[in-house]
């Protein structure tokens, strides 16, 4: 064979797989297929998904009786849909090459592809691929419905997840893949109730068995509220279902975890600034753990607490903390102040401790020592999050002067550079101002474009009407501002301008049910127990108006951070880490990290007509 033949095989052989030639040599080169994948990979990279789909098809071509052919396949339909091309992704699953191929190869492939895309959080993406996809046959259907309902259950569709599942479990014939589906069920709808923010609902056309799983997880959300009263709610549902499958291959697993959730240590030692500087908000947390307290019902075990006082020196901490050993203490919830939590974490407790606050950055951790606080760090990723997605990555920041501003701005840099985002503007403020104008026309540059008025007023001799136009390359403002602060720097940015840039904020400490007009447009996180105006939330702060009718009502935020860092105590204390599910609460959906940190999130509100509004979750969401 000629030199110039050896060159031109591969070469022709790839020009007769793109444009579809029947005839195709039954064992493709291997430079053939590297080249061909080579130029997909390429054409996705820069989201050339046209030249990308051409590419893909001319593998599946190339690999008809492998199980390639299937992979390469479904590769091709997801860049069609990532081109928007809906049409052409259906096309290129249900089209000739795909019976070529086999629906075995085929929907191994897709598995394996669904399986991928959900594990790096792209349901709606993962969703629409298994739309596009022709209806599997009987025999290979089976298999599938369980990754089904998994895309289904990550796209927010609780009852469809249900109904694949349960569809599934008729079609199994062993007992033992009958239970392992049930599990599977269970374990994905409970997960869904655990992370809603409010109970799952039950459309009446819901099948009696779906509607059986779906009341029992919402049971079982409530239940992490206050599992002494799960049993008697389990047992009007055993009334109401009687035969469910449920009762063997998921209630008794059930009943053990949440037997374990209500049980208290015999003696907690709550360790508080109860005096001097910090004492209102040590007395808010107390206030919040004891209505924790009062709000378990009779069936949990309830220790005996003591509170003693640290003050806000390290003296008080360590007299506060032999106080708690004396008392034979067998969990200590604080201390509150840093400089306490990191001066106990070097005694090294014998017992479990929940300390409020975090521990200095690269400070070794004790053993069975938890850190649960409220700083915003967790804050500024989730608002980060928010603004990646929604490509709004270019912003300004107004923060106030001191060390909790720069550690503000520090983690919202951090948390935007993997997506290339910039602070374009920080600019710092003193609290306490009657006006905040000269900081907002420094952060939007209205300066220029007075001084460009100014120069044409004495140009003409005469004075002009005049708009500030504030700076046109921000994409989101972020005011990290008390209350007081935030209702007059709001008017000012949309006087100078600013009303069409998103304006976020952090959580705030206000009275539930105020009104803040002057705050209308902002988006900020807030914690359930603020936004609550009906439910769990709302009854726990109408009790308290009851016992304490005449504490001030500020500093809900640290009732709400007491009343979870005593309801912790036993899903740190009875449960493995890698049980423990996350929950939501009254500071938000706690989870348990791997370095002993309780991580919060957040829910998302705005304010319309003065009130904090929660934002609606779209089906899929993670927020």
């Amino acid at each position: 064979m000629s030199s110039r033949s050896r060159v031109l095989g591969p070469l022709l052989l790839v020009a007769l797989a793109v444009t579809g030639c029947a005839t195709l040599p039954p064992h493709p080169s291997v430079a053939a297929v590297a080249s061909l994948r080579s130029a997909a990979r390429r054409a996705e990279g820069e989201h050339h998904w046209q030249q990308a789909v051409r590419s893909r098809v001319a593998l599946a071509r190339l690999e008809l009786d492998r199980p390639g052919g299937g992979r390469e396949l479904i590769r091709a339909s997801e860049d069609a849909l990532q081109a928007g091309q809906v049409g052409e992704a259906r096309r290129l699953l249900r089209g000739s090459v795909e019976q070529q191929i086999g629906q075995r190869f085929l929907f191994a492939a897709l598995d394996t592809r669904l399986q991928h895309l959900l594990a790096e959080k792209r349901p709606a993406l993962a969703k629409a691929l298994m739309q596009a996809a022709p209806r599997p046959q009987p025999d290979v259907a089976k298999a599938f419905l369980a990754r089904e309902a998994q895309v289904w259950f990550a796209n927010g569709a609780v009852r469809r997840g249900v109904d694949l599942l349960d569809t599934r479990d008729r079609l199994l014939t062993r007992a033992r893949t009958r239970m392992a589906n049930q599990r599977r069920l269970w374990k994905a709808l409970a997960r869904s109730a655990l992370l809603s923010t409010r109970p799952l609902s039950l459309p009446a056309s819901t099948h009696p068995v779906a509607r059986g799983w779906i009341q029992l997880a919402n049971l079982y959300r409530a239940a992490w509220q206050n599992p002494g009263l799960f049993p008697q709610a389990l047992a009007r549902w055993r009334q109401r279902y009687p035969q469910h499958p449920a009762e063997t291959s998921v209630i008794p697993e059930l009943l053990r975890a949440l037997s374990r959730i209500g049980t208290y240590p015999s003696r907690v030692a709550v360790l508080l600034p109860l005096t001097h500087r910090y004492a209102s908000a040590g007395r808010a947390i107390e206030d919040g753990i004891l209505a924790s307290r009062f709000a378990t019902s009779p069936g949990t075990t309830a220790p005996r607490i003591f509170f003693d006082n640290t003050g806000s020196h390290r003296s008080g901490l360590l007299r506060a903390y032999q106080k708690a050993l004396a008392q034979r203490a067998r969990w200590i919830i604080g201390p509150l102040l840093a400089p306490q939590v990191a001066a106990l974490a070097k005694l090294r407790p014998p017992v479990p401790v929940l300390a409020l606050n975090d521990l200095p950055p690269g400070m070794v951790r004790p053993p069975r020592f938890h850190e649960f606080s409220l700083s915003p760090s967790d804050e500024i990723r989730q608002i980060a999050r928010r603004l990646i997605r929604r490509h709004q990555r270019f912003g300004a920041v107004l923060i106030p002067h001191g060390a909790w501003g720069r550690s503000l701005v520090s983690d919202l840099k951090k948390a935007l550079r993997p997506a290339d985002g910039r602070l374009l503007s920080v600019v710092r403020y003193t609290p306490g101002r009657r006006s905040y104008a000269h900081d907002i026309r420094s952060l939007l540059r209205v300066n220029t474009s007075v001084i460009r008025e100014q120069a044409l007023a004495d140009t003409l001799g005469m004075p002009l009407e005049f708009v500030p136009e504030p700076r046109s390359d921000l994409r989101f403002i972020l005011v990290a501002a008390a209350p007081l602060e935030a209702r007059e720097i709001l008017p000012e940015l949309r006087y100078f301008g600013a009303s069409r840039v998103p304006v976020y904020g952090l959580s705030r400490d206000d009275v539930p049910d105020s009104l803040h007009p002057d705050l209308n447009g902002l988006h900020i996180l807030a914690m359930p127990w603020l936004l609550d105006t009906r439910s769990t939330w709302h009854g726990v702060r109408q009790m308290l108006a009851r016992l304490w009718p005449n504490r001030e009502r500020r500093e809900t935020r640290l009732v709400a951070f007491g009343f979870d860092a005593y309801h912790l105590v036993p899903w740190l204390r009875n449960l493995h880490r890698s049980l423990r599910p996350p929950l939501w609460s009254a500071t938000g959906l706690l989870s348990a990290g791997r370095n002993g940190r309780i991580h919060r999130r957040l829910l998302w509100a705005r304010f319309e007509n003065g009130r904090a509004i929660p934002d609606p979750i779209p089906p899929g969401s993670r927020r």
